[in-house]
């Protein structure tokens, strides 16, 4: 399993970037750890309680397999919940208003 300690210095610059500058865009090749980068960034802004949840918003196919997966492989993400939003504007309304710490996606 991996640990945090095992961030190449690209993602941690990704981590800060997210945390700092909330209306950021990251932008990197296939396989620079860019999800891993954002689930760590994500996950302390929920430790330390400036947020509570974050919506990602992608391909059915990324969500499915992309995501959760790398969630798994890092000790410090156990925790994080997700939750595919699925149904009608209502249904996903009260889905996204749910105060637990999660991560939404929705499929696109």
């Amino acid at each position: 399993m991996l640990k945090y300690t095992d961030l190449k210095s690209h993602q941690l610059e990704i981590i800060n970037t997210i945390i700092n500058k909330p209306k950021s865009y990251i932008w990197a090749d296939m396989g620079a750890g860019k999800t891993a980068s954002s689930l760590h960034a994500y996950n302390w802004l929920m430790d330390i309680g400036l947020i509570n949840k974050v919506l990602i918003i992608s391909h059915p196919s990324i969500i499915n397999s992309v995501w959760h997966t790398e969630a798994r492989n890092w000790g410090e993400l156990q925790d994080l919940n997700f939750n595919i939003i699925k149904g009608n504007v209502k249904q996903r309304i009260k889905q996204l208003e749910q105060d637990e710490k999660y991560i939404f996606t929705l499929l696109s």
